[in-house]
């Protein structure tokens, strides 16, 4: 499978060690299917963000879009692949070119930066895309995304991932993010009204 060549690939290279989170295991509620998609609120105590993902295209791996409280308007991209082995150090900051293409729709040139996380047994790509919103609207409205990776310790690679439902499930987590960013001042405001500082009566 293609995932997997990919996965003994990236591992084949040297990872410099970095001091990131250790792996954390978030709660989930409010989940919904969308197709090949699913949306859901992920938590652990006080802390929350909310996935759209793709959990159906490979049996060991996933790409999720994920929408933190605060920031929603620029979610994180991500993919996880099972590697069967718990990290004992936690490890990044490697770098590959990493492609982008939903359809024939125009490709986008980004990165992929490759981690690892002690006490976890996923490998994660973080994509960095230089044109996110687009991405996500082709995504939205495409049929099949498709990554080519390359870079000087590997061999070129692809993973591709099906859309139908992802439209609904970016869309859901979206609006699921702007609704826990929204503080008590946002339920007195009035559609089209100025906004005016308070008097003070006291």
């Amino acid at each position: 499978m293609k995932l997997m060549s990919l996965k003994a690939a990236i591992l084949s290279a040297s990872l410099v060690m970095v001091g990131v989170s250790d792996a954390a295991t978030y709660n989930m509620r409010h989940h919904q299917n969308h197709g090949h998609w699913s949306s859901m609120e992920l938590y652990l105590g006080q802390e929350r963000f909310f996935r759209a993902v793709n959990a159906v295209a490979y049996s060991d791996g996933f790409l999720a879009v994920d929408h933190y409280p605060g920031n929603c308007g620029d979610p994180v991209i991500s993919t996880r692949i099972e590697t069967d082995e718990i990290q004992s150090e936690t490890a990044g900051g490697v770098y590959y070119r990493a492609d982008m293409r939903v359809d024939r729709r125009e490709v986008q040139n980004g990165l992929v930066e490759v981690q690892l996380e002690r006490g976890d047994s996923g490998m994660y790509l973080f994509y960095m895309v230089p044109e996110k919103g687009r991405l996500l609207q082709d995504m939205r409205n495409g049929n099949t995304l498709r990554f080519q990776f390359s870079g000087d310790n590997i061999d070129t690679w692809y993973l591709e991932f099906g859309l139908r439902g992802s439209m609904a499930a970016i869309n859901r987590a979206a609006a699921m993010c702007r609704q826990a960013s929204q503080g008590p001042e946002e339920f007195f405001r009035q559609e089209g009204a100025p906004q005016q500082g308070a008097e003070s009566f006291f």
